[in-house]
C-alpha cells in the first residue's frame, strides 16, 4: 500500500499561461513518501547540478537545489498541461528545466508548496549563545 495518497490531503491549484506555457499543477500536503521523495531528490540534484553560477551565487544555489527544488517537485500531485503550451511540464523534470521555469510561475508554485508543508521551510540552524556563525558564502 505504499502508493496510496491520504484521501484527507489538502491539495492547491497553480495555473499559469503565458506565450509558452499553459498548464495546472496540483500541489498537495506531503505524506511521509513524498518527504522521502524530497531527500532523494536533493541528493540527486546537488551530484549533477548542471547551472554554473558565480561564486557569491554558490549558496543562493545550493539552498535552490538542495530545499526548493526537491519541495516543489516531492509535492507535485498532477500537472495538466494546455494542448496549444509550447513547452510543457512534467513530473519528471530535471534542476535546469526548473531553474528555467518563468519567475512568475516558480514563485507561485513555492508559495503553495510552503503553504501547505510548512514544515519544509527552510530554518537556519540557530547557535548557542556566544558561539560565532560560521563565515556565509560571501565571506569564505
Amino acid at each position: 500500500m505504499l502508493s496510496k495518497k491520504g484521501d484527507d490531503m489538502r491539495n492547491e491549484k497553480v495555473t499559469y499561461r503565458d506565450d509558452e506555457y499553459d498548464v495546472v499543477i496540483t500541489v498537495r500536503q506531503a505524506t511521509v513518501l513524498d518527504g522521502m521523495r524530497r531527500a532523494i531528490l536533493d541528493i540527486e540534484a546537488s551530484a549533477e547540478s548542471l547551472v554554473i553560477v558565480e561564486e557569491k551565487h554558490a549558496g543562493y544555489l545550493r539552498y535552490m537545489v538542495s530545499e526548493v527544488y526537491p519541495s516543489c517537485m516531492a509535492s507535485i500531485e498532477s500537472i495538466e498541461n494546455g494542448e496549444d503550451a509550447k513547452k510543457k511540464l512534467s513530473k519528471d523534470m530535471t534542476f535546469d528545466d526548473f531553474a528555467n521555469l518563468p519567475d512568475a510561475l516558480f514563485q507561485q508554485w513555492q508559495k503553495i508548496v510552503y503553504e501547505l508543508n510548512l514544515h519544509w521551510v527552510y530554518r537556519r540552524p540557530e547557535t548557542k549563545q556566544g558561539e560565532e556563525k560560521g563565515p556565509t558564502d560571501s565571506e569564505s
